[in-house]
């Protein structure tokens, strides 16, 4: 048959396919065009830089073509630029480290602190090479002060051959990657980095347009440190005023639940955003208002309220799964401030928040007689210790090893301690607890979760239930624990929701606050229906998403509603 056709040919039949085919066309370049257009304004920076192809540079660095800066002395005299570990360093004349020219780096940010700082721009270099037992809290730190030898080549730094290059103590690292090998000259081992350090702008060559994106979004991506105790080292991230009257008005609130829900990546359906029955501004005028955030008294409460509202719709383990360049357009910003960010009372770690979300739960058609019922939900943040890209692991791998552990169990003490006062302060008596920090974000601890759980979370939770006056009042269950709550003699109720039907929990629900284990750079509830962690399950049948973060809970920025523990 398909060949008798294309044997088969007359005029008419000829003008036919001639039309048909123009119609095709036509038709294929107005679809091809509105979904290029579509895919151009919905399609994920993230997904845009995985797409683009790899180049590996002179100095060590490897970036994406749209992104790479190339240092040039605007003095042809030198081949070197001096670089800076603070924008102020420059007016003493204190280098950090003097860079060859042709060297390649990334914008993070740009200098408008000061008068010193204009014109000064920190970028991202690396990948270098460097001792690990010279990298302590993020910083490069040798013994007695003397300089710090770093490599662009791997093989060199192993061997400690060759000329190595020097950099003053101080400088901000991220670890890319440790390296524990028997071959290497120093105990410690090895570790990848990227180091940051400040430049002139008139030594920076690049398309303009990225360098002129840089100053207009003024990014801020590198870890910073902090101040005086009490002050904030947010940087490019402004302080979050109290509401006003227009945003606690329903029309402002339905905008901003909108405006989030539109950043949130749809690919695979159902997608990551929150129940559509929760993107209701009455939701969060009625139950809204009772939210709290509790937090450490010492830690900056500006920083606090950064970390309320500046969320990421979705963040799981460093994967961004929602449209930055909307989340940049509709609220000013494309990624959180966590990591750059330090605790005054759990150094080094981030300061720490815990949210009370009250919440409706629409369930399962086998659970629908819950519908209408509100519990009580708090969420409650762990290390973040899944991904070598996450700041706390980063922050983790720089410590010593005989220290990890004390840092580790340090903040989990003081994280089980405020759950239970915010439970007081809350008036529950009922604590339904999850595994916060001691399952899919510990798999990188040293020995894995169950390691983890061994060494800090069963000691330090022991030690808090047995001591603590605020503990000792609650009755304490847990859920989804996997039979470890009988190391503390405890019951699990079973699994999110379905533990809501069980007979200790049914008529209490207003005494019982459910422990979420929530993720640090997120909006409660994560990836939703595509995460599969305890905080996707709450997520995606309650309304903890818009609720639980100041973007789209007004309520959130009243300083009534932060409670220092």
């Amino acid at each position: 048959m398909h060949i008798y056709r294309r044997k088969t040919s007359c005029k008419r039949k000829t003008s036919c396919k001639r039309k048909t085919s123009l119609r095709r066309k036509t038709s294929c370049k107005r679809k091809t065009s509105l979904k290029r257009k579509t895919l151009l304004k919905r399609k994920t920076l993230r997904k845009r830089k995985i797409s683009l192809k790899r180049k590996t540079l002179r100095g060590g660095g490897e970036f994406s073509k749209d992104d790479k800066i190339i240092l040039k002395n605007s003095d042809t005299r030198y081949d070197t630029v001096n670089a800076y570990n603070m924008p102020n360093d420059q007016i003493t004349h204190d280098v950090a480290i003097r860079l060859t020219n042709e060297t390649t780096g990334v914008i993070v940010r740009v200098g408008t602190d000061n008068e010193v700082a204009v014109g000064m721009y920190l970028v991202k270099f690396g990948p270098f090479y460097v001792g690990t037992r010279n990298i302590k809290n993020a910083k490069l730190e040798q013994p007695e002060g003397h300089p710090t030898r770093i490599w662009i080549n791997e093989d060199e730094a192993k061997k400690g051959q060759n000329a190595a290059i020097t950099i003053k103590n101080g400088s901000t690292v991220e670890i890319i990657q440790s390296y524990i090998d028997s071959e290497y000259e120093w105990n410690a081992g090895l570790s990848k980095v990227n180091i940051y350090l400040w430049v002139g702008q008139k030594h920076l060559v690049g398309d303009e347009y990225d360098i002129e994106r840089a100053i207009r979004e003024s990014l801020q991506s590198a870890p910073t440190t902090s101040g005086d105790p009490g002050t904030s080292s947010a940087g490019a991230w402004e302080e979050v005023p109290p509401p006003s009257q227009t945003q606690l008005s329903l029309v402002s609130i339905q905008t901003n639940i909108n405006k989030l829900f539109d950043c949130y990546n749809s690919d695979p359906p159902p997608g990551f955003a929150p129940p559509n029955w929760s993107q209701s501004a009455e939701l969060i005028r009625n139950l809204g208002q009772h939210c709290k955030v509790f937090y450490n008294t010492g830690d900056n409460i500006a920083d606090i309220k950064r970390l309320v509202y500046y969320r990421e719709p979705v963040n799981m383990g460093m994967d961004r799964h929602y449209d930055e360049n909307l989340l940049q357009a509709n609220f000013g910003y494309k990624t959180g401030p966590y990591g750059m960010l330090t605790s005054h009372v759990t150094p080094p770690w981030q300061p720490n928040i815990l949210v009370y979300t009250p919440t409706l739960v629409y369930t399962p058609t086998d659970l629908n007689n819950l519908t209408g019922l509100t519990y009580h939900v708090l969420n409650v943040m762990g290390l973040a210790l899944d991904s070598y890209d996450q700041p706390d692991m980063q922050i983790y791998n720089s410590l010593e090893d005989v220290n990890k552990k004390e840092k580790v169990k340090a903040f989990y003490r003081l994280l089980f301690i405020n759950i239970f006062k915010a439970a007081d302060k809350l008036n529950k008596t009922i604590l339904v607890m999850s595994l916060v920090g001691a399952g899919a974000f510990a798999t990188l601890y040293s020995g894995g979760a169950n390691k983890m759980f061994e060494d800090v979370w069963q000691p330090m939770f022991k030690e808090v239930i047995d001591s603590l006056p605020e503990a000792k009042n609650k009755t304490i269950y847990f859920m989804g624990s996997g039979g470890k709550s009988a190391n503390f003699g405890k019951v699990d109720l079973g699994l999110f929701p379905y533990l809501l039907k069980d007979d200790r929990i049914l008529g209490h629900e207003d005494n019982t606050l459910l422990v979420n284990a929530w993720d640090c750079w997120s909006v409660p509830g994560n990836g939703n229906n595509n995460d599969p962690t305890l905080d996707g399950y709450i997520g995606r049948v309650t309304n903890i998403g818009y609720i639980g973060t100041s973007l789209t809970n007004p309520y959130l920025k009243d300083p009534e509603n932060y409670i220092a523990l």
